[in-house]
């Protein structure tokens, strides 16, 4: 899906799927989206299909849409901000900043530098390549992180929040993890290594301080008490 997201520049970003599931229980596929600048203000053209006909909502500067139930804001930098409802929103090869806000929604940042914030639910959120900043916000939160070096903001195992690296580690081929101290701000960065000790991805956690939080000495196994890792295995 590409749509012409920078008025000032008439560069076009592109977004592979972004799916609202609506109050009344449809879900709609959006294909297209084009923006462009007037004299009243930036206007939003959303095209979407909902699985027995294609339709247009003329939408004003902030994006707001009465009919179907959905409100999600494209920001003319291709920044995503989603609404109350369940959303799957895939981000760019951009830099993309993305908001869940309400709902139980999957957030995929793409190729980018992503900043994504689940907000209200139990997101999960896929930083995909390059370095990304996740923050989960409330609720129990899946992270997909380790393919670049990624932080997570606000992980919480009381809340039921789980780091998934599977797609990164390969335990049978010898890859392992280390905890190592974060030297810009003394926070617990976790490293997937392969069985060469070549660093695939890393994890830093904002909240886990590596001094203070962790034990010493048994820095790993302190680390994994406290974050509950999903590795692919049982």
């Amino acid at each position: 899906m590409e749509g012409d997201l920078d008025p000032a520049t008439g560069t076009p970003d592109t977004f592979n799927a972004i799916i609202l599931e609506a109050s009344d229980g449809n879900e709609y596929r959006v294909f297209n989206i084009t923006t462009f600048s007037s004299d009243s203000g930036a206007n939003t053209t959303i095209t979407y299909y909902n699985g027995s006909g294609v339709h247009v909502l003329d939408a004003d500067g902030d994006g707001n849409n009465t009919t179907p139930a959905f409100d999600v804001t494209f920001e003319a930098d291709g920044n995503i901000v989603g609404s109350s409802e369940n959303e799957v929103i895939a981000g760019s090869s951009q830099n993309n900043l993305i908001h869940g806000s309400g709902g139980d929604d999957v957030i995929s940042g793409g190729s980018g530098n992503d900043m994504l914030y689940g907000d209200i639910g139990d997101d999960i959120l896929d930083g995909g390549a390059g370095n990304d900043y996740l923050t989960g916000g409330t609720g129990a939160d899946t992270f997909k992180a380790g393919q670049g070096d990624d932080r997570i903001a606000d992980y919480s195992q009381t809340e039921g929040d789980v780091v998934d690296i599977s797609h990164v580690i390969d335990t049978g081929a010898g890859d392992y993890l280390e905890v190592n101290k974060n030297l810009d701000d003394g926070t617990a960065k976790l490293s997937i290594l392969d069985s060469s000790a070549v660093e695939k991805g890393s994890i830093t956690f904002d909240n886990i301080d590596y001094d203070t939080d962790l034990t010493n000495g048994d820095e790993l196994d302190s680390l994994l008490g406290q974050v509950d890792i999903d590795d692919g295995t049982v």
